[in-house]
């Protein structure tokens, strides 16, 4: 080969730096077989026809680069988004049971860090805990429960952890949908 195809291979493996291994042995090899064999004159006029390496590189790059991040899979979109609905109507179908089964199922999810799920269980875990011991202290039945929790105001007790439960839902379903489903 003539000291020109080497500076000019040697130009294009400094400008595929960036490339992966195997797209940039993949150009470095068709470049150097087409021009191995010609005389002086004739790979000149190659070169030329082939333009200049930063070229060929960059436009190597950018068809082999994805132009979008990977859409994230369906059923994981799906999964999460359930979790989250569990969470927020869960407490008031199934009081507790409905919310403890969306935590659970978020926790499960890729669509939040760690640190929201740990946030989301600190939250509203003690929120829930209160409610199950004031409710089984206190039952409506019982003479203490008939005077703390006059006009059956149970229902509100075991709402209002509901609520929070909620409400720790809506903000996980905005968190994840801002990220895109990715945690």
């Amino acid at each position: 080969m003539s000291e020109k195809v080497d500076r000019y291979l040697t130009r294009l493996d400094r400008a595929l730096a960036g490339a992966s291994p195997g797209l940039r042995n993949e150009i470095l090899d068709g470049v150097r077989e087409e021009l191995d064999g010609l005389g002086e004159a004739e790979a000149s006029r190659r070169i030329a026809a082939l333009g200049e390496p930063e070229t060929i590189a960059a436009d190597a790059l950018s068809v082999a680069a994805p132009l979008e991040p990977l859409p994230r899979s369906t059923t994981a979109f799906i999964s999460a988004l359930i979790a989250v609905l569990i969470m927020i109507v869960g407490p008031f179908v199934l009081p507790v049971i409905g919310g403890v089964a969306g935590l659970t199922w978020v926790s499960f999810s890729n669509a939040w860090t760690r640190r929201e799920k740990e946030l989301a269980w600190a939250i509203t875990g003690p929120a829930t805990v209160v409610t199950l011991i004031y409710v089984g202290l206190f039952l409506p039945g019982s003479a203490v429960g008939r005077l703390l929790i006059p006009f059956n105001s149970t229902h509100s007790v075991v709402l209002l952890p509901g609520l929070v439960v909620a409400i720790v839902g809506v903000v996980l379903l905005v968190s994840a949908s801002r990220r895109g489903w990715r945690g």
